[in-house]
This record gives C-alpha cells, sequence and structure tokens, in this order.
C-alpha cells in the first residue's frame, strides 16, 4: 500500500509540472513613448537680434501625447510658458509637427536662454495603471550684439 501512495503521489506532482510548464504567458512588448525632434535636427541656435531661427518639431512614437508647451528661461528662470496642445485625458495623434519661428531679441543679449518643448503623455497600462511621462527637448539660444 505504502508503494502505491507513492505511485499516485509521483504521477500527481508529475502531472502538476507538466501541466505548469505547458502555460507561457504572452507578453506584450511595453510601447514606446513619444519622443520630439527637430528638422533641422539641432541642440544650439546663435545669431544677432533680428535673427530669425525656424524649424519643425516633430513628436513621433506609438501613442499619442496629452499636452505640448514652449517654455523659454533665463537660466533657471522661466520667463514665459505657450501651451501649443492641451487635449486633457485625451490624446493628440502622432505623427505630429509643429512649425516652430523665434525672432532673437536685443534683450536677450548675454543671457542664457534655452527653450524648453516640453510633451506630456500618459499610457494607460492593461492592468488599470497609468504609466504618465514629461518628455522635455532643450535648444540653447546664444544672442550676440550687432557689430
Amino acid at each position: 500500500m505504502k508503494k502505491t501512495i507513492q505511485k499516485y503521489l509521483l504521477l500527481t506532482t508529475l502531472a502538476f509540472v507538466i501541466s505548469a510548464c505547458g502555460r507561457e504567458e504572452d507578453i506584450a512588448p511595453s510601447p514606446t513613448m513619444p519622443s520630439i525632434s527637430f528638422s533641422p535636427e539641432i541642440d544650439t541656435f546663435s545669431g544677432q537680434p533680428g535673427d530669425s531661427l525656424n524649424l519643425i518639431v516633430n513628436i513621433d512614437g506609438e501613442r499619442g501625447f496629452s499636452s505640448f508647451t514652449i517654455e523659454k528661461y533665463d537660466g533657471q528662470t522661466l520667463l514665459n510658458s505657450d501651451a501649443i496642445e492641451d487635449a486633457g485625458k485625451a490624446h493628440i495623434p502622432v505623427p505630429y509637427s509643429y512649425d516652430f519661428s523665434y525672432v532673437l531679441r536685443e534683450e536677450d543679449i548675454d543671457k542664457a536662454i534655452k527653450l524648453l518643448f516640453v510633451m506630456q503623455s500618459a499610457l494607460y497600462l492593461p492592468d488599470g495603471g497609468v504609466m504618465t511621462g514629461i518628455h522635455p527637448k532643450e535648444l540653447k539660444i546664444t544672442v550676440n550684439k550687432k557689430e
């Protein structure tokens, strides 16, 4: 009888191990969050008052985004912020392009000017969670005195 119980336990354990090994859950890859790029691709711009910076801001990825702002800083001090797009809880579809133009100003001479292009996104996960992200792209501006 002892051998019968051992055989039964061995068969039950073996059946459990085989059935557990046969199941594999498909794990979907995490979608990439949107990203910002410039066309032409630059990270600094230098010129004199009156010169114009013109570029296209591109937002691309697998998912849309919820807001897009452009902030102007002098060093760490925020000078102004312009909300370009704000969809609230909805998503703005990608790819997205924005024609950006900025005229260099005399009052910006000798300042540490940077423009921060900020896109916010929210990703709603299958388990009910939310993954949010703030995605900045910086552009440094140097304004030189006219000679």
